[in-house]
Formats: C-alpha cells, sequence, structure tokens
C-alpha cells in the first residue's frame, strides 16, 4: 500500500525499536545467565571457536568440515537446552522474543514483500487507531461480564433472557475468531462455558479458562473454509462495541490485519476517496482481512453512504475477506435504511448477533 515518507518513517521506527528491544532484552538474559551458568559461556564459546576452524577448514578444500561443525552445532544445542532445563527456562530463553516471530521485527520477508505486522502499524496511523489499542487492551474475553446481563429480563422480540443471548454471542463470537484464525480464546469460566455450550468450538480444557487445542472436526473444519462474517445488533449499551473489540484483539494477535472505523469514520474514508481522489484509504477496506465497521446507523445515511456499505459489504464477500458490522438498528430498520440489495448480501451470508439488556453504560 502506499505510504507517505512520514508515514513510512513512521512505521519503521517502530519496527526498529521493537527489534532493538528485543535483542537487548535476549542480550540482558545472557548476561545474566552466563553469569550463573558459566559452564553454559564455556559451552558458547566453543561452538564459535568450532565454527571459526570449521570455515577456515571449508575455504581451504575441506569439504566434510561443514558436517562436522553441524554435528558439533546440534550436540551443543542439545546440552545448552538440558543445562537451561535444569534452571527452568525454556530452551529459546537466550534468543530475542520477538514481537512478530514471522518477520523477527524486520517488518519484510526474505522475498521483500512486507510482513503483516508492518502493513497493520500502517493501517494503525494511516486510520488513526492509537485509540483502539486503549481498548482492545481493556475489553476482551478474559474481561467480558456475563453478570451485567439479567437472567429475568425477557427480550421482547425472542422471549430469551438477556443472559441466555449474551451466551449465545459469545459462542458466535468465539466460533468466528476460531473459524478465522484457528485459535481458540480464552476467558473466565463462565465465559468459556458459555462458548463451549455453543457447539461451535472446541471442548474447554478443564481448569485452564480456555479452550483445548484439538485437532477441529469435520464440521470445523468445514466452517474454517469459508468465511466468517458477523451483524452485532441490539440496543444502546449493552456490549456490541465490546464484543467487537473482543474479536478484533484475537484476530490481531493472530497476526490478521484489521481496519476498525465507526460507520462516521468509514463514510468519511469512502468520501476522500470520491471526491478528494484519494481512493488507497478507503481501497484498504476491501484487502484487510478483517474490517470492522462499528454503530452502523449512526452516519448521515443519504443514497451516497447507502452505496459505499452496498460495495463494501458485496467486495469483501467477493474477495472472501472477513466483516464484522455493529448497529443499533433493528433488522428491518436495517434492510429500510441500507436497501434490500445491502440485506439480502447480509442475511445470506452473515452471522446475527442480537444483544438486549439495560445500558451498560449507564451509571
Amino acid at each position: 500500500m502506499p505510504l507517505t515518507g512520514d508515514q513510512y518513517q513512521s512505521v519503521m521506527r517502530v519496527i526498529n525499536a521493537r527489534e532493538l528491544a528485543a535483542e537487548r532484552a535476549a542480550e540482558d538474559r545472557r548476561r545474566e545467565t552466563f553469569a550463573r551458568l558459566p559452564e553454559l559461556k564455556k559451552l558458547k564459546d566453543e561452538v564459535t571457536a568450532a565454527g571459526v576452524t570449521a570455515t577456515k577448514k571449508y575455504m581451504a578444500g575441506d569439504k566434510g568440515a561443514r558436517e562436522a561443525f553441524d554435528k558439533i552445532r546440534k550436540t551443543a544445542a542439545e546440552m545448552e537446552t538440558a543445562l537451561l532445563a535444569k534452571e527452568g527456562l525454556p530452551a529459546d530463553y537466550l534468543e530475542p522474543q520477538y514481537t512478530c516471530p514471522d518477520c523477527h521485527d524486520t517488518g519484510i520477508f526474505d522475498d521483500g514483500t512486507p510482513c503483516h505486522c508492518f502493513t497493520q502499524l500502517a493501517y494503525d496511523i494511516i486510520y488513526s487507531q492509537d485509540r483502539l489499542r486503549y481498548w482492545l487492551s481493556r475489553n476482551s474475553f478474559g474481561s467480558f461480564d456475563l453478570s451485567l446481563y439479567s437472567d429475568a429480563e425477557t427480550d421482547p422480540v425472542t422471549g430469551e433472557t438477556c443472559r441466555t443471548l449474551a451466551e449465545r454471542a459469545l459462542g458466535t463470537a468465539a466460533a468466528f475468531v476460531y473459524d478465522m484464525t484457528g485459535r481458540p480464546v480464552h476467558g473466565s469460566p463462565a465465559v468459556m462455558a458459555a462458548v463451549t455450550a455453543s457447539g461451535k468450538c472446541p471442548a474447554v480444557d478443564a481448569g485452564s479458562g480456555s479452550l483445548a487445542a484439538a485437532p477441529a472436526g469435520p464440521a470445523l473444519a468445514e466452517a474454517r473454509a469459508s468465511v466468517p462474517n458477523l451483524v452485532i445488533y441490539g440496543s444502546t449499551g449493552t456490549g456490541k462495541t465490546f464484543l467487537t473489540h473482543c474479536i478484533t484483539g484475537e484476530v490481531m494477535d493472530a497476526g490478521k490485519t484489521c481496519i476498525y472505523l465507526t460507520a462516521a469514520e468509514f463514510v468519511d474514508v469512502a468520501e476522500q476517496a470520491e471526491f478528494k481522489h484519494q481512493p488507497e484509504d478507503f481501497r484498504n477496506c476491501f484487502t484487510c482481512d478483517l474490517l470492522v465497521i462499528d454503530d452502523l446507523g449512526t452516519e448521515l445515511v443519504n443514497s451516497f453512504t447507502s452505496g459505499v456499505v452496498y460495495r463494501v459489504v458485496n467486495e469483501r464477500l467477493l474477495n472472501r475477506k472477513s466483516t464484522v458490522i455493529s448497529t443499533n438498528l433493528m433488522l428491518d430498520q436495517l434492510q429500510t435504511t441500507y436497501s434490500d440489495r445491502t440485506f439480502s448480501r447480509l442475511g445470506g451470508n452473515y452471522k446475527f448477533i442480537r444483544l438486549v439488556g439495560a445500558d451498560h453504560r449507564v451509571e
């Protein structure tokens, strides 16, 4: 994606800072560990010396030098792992723990293509997603509070309790994450019980507060082959935005790229593309792994906004990209506001999550 010089430099500053921090932390761990385990430092020095000797021999024509050194290195690695294990440390304790394990905090792959971490940082800058990072640190499946949903109050539309709807919503949201990423979610025992009861995810690993990372069955494999999409709807203050944060955080943690926009922000991006000839920011909305449009219906709705909503819904379906939409509108209002063809795309390709109850944001 095209970036201005300043945007590119901003992304690279973050990436370089991550790489430097990981390497400095690793160096600190090595220094402390070598002081405590001098035999490990000696082992490392011997491998380094053996590598230098093997290189000289290879350059002098000894073609077996490399194979001999590989055996030395393998034996030394096994000894290092054993020494670290005796101290209760993992085998990779002395290595840098990069923020992005895929590119090792370089931002690019060996073939020169940008890593997903680079793309996500670019999205964060382009769409001013700093505030999103703040909310993702606070709102997660781990902090979802089911006690806010009453067992006594019922939904006038379905007759189900608020708690029942919230539990079903959690199951559907967790299944969305699993379908998109192949990774389980983590939460309180109450949350995980609701997720498991949905029958849409692997079983809960008892006592761990997380889903067991068991192989997916045929039904789950089939679900993951499809492209998940969600509409989260219901009255104001019932946790719709909170649930979009839960989903977004899990998806981004799995290395997927995400653009998160309020409906007004989404329309503004579309207007910039249409009327100010700045199409790139809008084009990203069709290609990112996950697009979240929060509070659909709060924007000024007219023929233009209705048209761009249809376009993004339709094109992301064609591109097989996942979308999450939250709205205060009821289903009939969605259809009236955004046309039959938009509602048809939603109805045929999205799962619907309904949340009701008291406004949790009112003190």
